[in-house]
């Protein structure tokens, strides 16, 4: 799992990556996507499907910028 912040458009994104085998069912796969959906705000960018029957997902989500008190 990779996790990258990344500027476009005026907007900060945090993007990660995570790779799915073919062993892991669909269920879980989805139940996965919808439980980092509700608990850490990511939304699914892009799907990778490969010949072998494995995934990449890239999961993004906007970076909350963090203030600094000094």
């Amino acid at each position: 799992m990779t996790v990258r912040r990344e500027k476009s458009q005026g907007l900060q994104w945090e993007y990660r990556t995570v790779s799915v085998p073919r062993s892991v069912s669909r269920t879980d796969y989805r139940r996965y996507l919808v439980d980092a959906a509700d608990t850490g705000q990511w939304e699914v960018r892009r799907v990778l499907v490969f010949r072998d029957g494995s995934r990449k997902v890239t999961l993004r989500r906007r970076a909350v910028p963090v203030a600094v008190v000094r």
